[in-house]
């Protein structure tokens, strides 16, 4: 799996096999927004795994805690397209 970062108009970090699920999981999870799949396009961008893993880490869960390792590591290791942190405004 790929991780992809967005930072506008919501931030989102989104595990997808390819760029095109990645924007599609990010139009309708978090902006829900279709017009703009083109901008994402070109805004996106691939993270590296660690760098994915160390944000989630840090990232609240549900309940306003932190994820232990051994459920980020879960996470990460699964190969489905989800979005693993988004805007906190929008939850």
């Amino acid at each position: 799996m790929r991780y992809f970062e967005f930072l506008d108009p919501y931030y989102a970090l989104i595990q997808a096999e390819f760029e095109g699920e990645a924007v599609q999981e990010y139009t309708d999870t978090v902006s829900g927004d279709e017009k703009d799949h083109e901008t994402l396009m070109l805004e996106i961008k691939e993270v590296p795994e660690y760098y994915a893993a160390a944000r989630l880490s840090r990232g609240k869960g549900e309940n306003g805690e932190l994820m232990e390792l051994d459920e980020v590591l879960d996470i990460l290791k699964s190969n489905k397209k989800q979005v693993l942190l988004m805007d906190g405004s929008l939850i």
